[in-house]
């Protein structure tokens, strides 16, 4: 039988769920929904619980679940990006133990933290290559508070949040597969209220970024490039070939000509429908970008 995944994203503003599969080493997308929340639902704040209305929540959620092909049981969850901190950091040595590689993690952002560095929640990835001499992790920092409310509330529907990520990350990950294997290159994700901006050499991450999302199409644009700026100023000779733009909402008609002029590289993107089969046969390629972010999610749980 084929085993599906099951992918949440939640914002501010709904609560995407998602179904695949993979069949026959090809991803595809079973089912998919978007039920939005009532105003005031959620608050998305980093110091404190961001659920305002408990049943508000939980009925959104049942309405997605009761449009699910299969059982939901175990997700992948995506949880806002605005919510946990993403950064990367480097030492000279990392410990063996997981367990001190989060104390130091913890320690790294205590004065950045907007609570006790006790209740921090954290993540980590290994990089390679990034500062010659130095170990680096990307990192991913969230209240303990703040991410259990979530999880506790999922709980309760018998929903078991296995996984839990920043939709950055997971929005990544439904595209990192298909970005070149050699070269500069950058990647542009565009949340609903978020923009993440990683470039790579090769597979290797060689900078991170990310910042809220500017409601003013023109001031969301200065930040994209004054984001671009600053990895040109920390990294001389390391010129990007080719941004590469995925966005889970349209972007502005003029958005990829007017970012073109203030920038030296081309930009492109990637095709959603290579990515994974639309169940519906249709190749709806904006439907896809849609839920990337959930359907990273549920990818996140293919090793699990």
């Amino acid at each position: 039988m084929t085993r599906l995944l099951t992918g949440l994203e939640l914002s501010v503003s709904s609560a995407r769920m998602v179904q695949i599969c993979r069949e026959r080493h090809v991803w595809r997308l079973v089912g998919s929904v978007e039920v939005p929340f009532a105003p005031g639902t959620l608050d998305m704040s980093n110091r404190s619980r961001n659920i305002q209305e408990p049943e508000q929540f939980l009925h959104a959620i049942r309405g997605a679940m009761k449009k699910m092909n299969g059982k939901v049981g175990r997700v992948g969850l995506s949880l806002p990006s605005e919510i946990i901190k993403i950064a990367v950091h480097s030492w000279d040595e990392l410990p063996r133990s997981a367990e001190r590689i989060h104390e130091m993690i913890a320690w790294k952002e205590k004065s950045l933290l907007p609570f006790p560095v006790e209740k921090a929640r954290t993540s980590f990835f290994r990089l390679n290559g990034m500062r010659p001499g130095k170990e680096s992790l990307l990192v991913a920092v969230g209240s303990e508070e703040i991410i259990r409310d979530y999880e506790a509330r999922l709980r309760s529907l018998r929903v078991e949040p296995e996984i839990v990520q920043p939709s950055a990350m997971n929005h990544l990950n439904f595209y990192s597969g298909h970005l070149p294997a050699s070269g500069v290159h950058g990647f542009l994700g565009v949340l609903d209220d978020y923009f993440a901006f990683f470039v790579f050499e090769g597979k290797n991450l060689i900078f991170y970024r990310g910042k809220r999302k500017h409601p003013l199409p023109g001031r969301f644009l200065q930040e994209i490039a004054m984001t671009i700026q600053l990895y040109q100023d920390e990294n001389p000779g390391k010129s990007i070939g080719t941004l590469y733009i995925q966005s889970q909402t349209p972007l502005p008609d003029d958005f990829h000509s007017e970012l073109s002029r203030e920038c030296d590289f081309q930009t492109d993107g990637l095709d959603e429908t290579m990515i994974i089969a639309d169940g519906s046969g249709l190749k709806n390629a904006r439907l896809i970008a849609s839920f990337a972010s959930a359907i990273g999610a549920a990818q996140s749980l293919k090793e699990s």
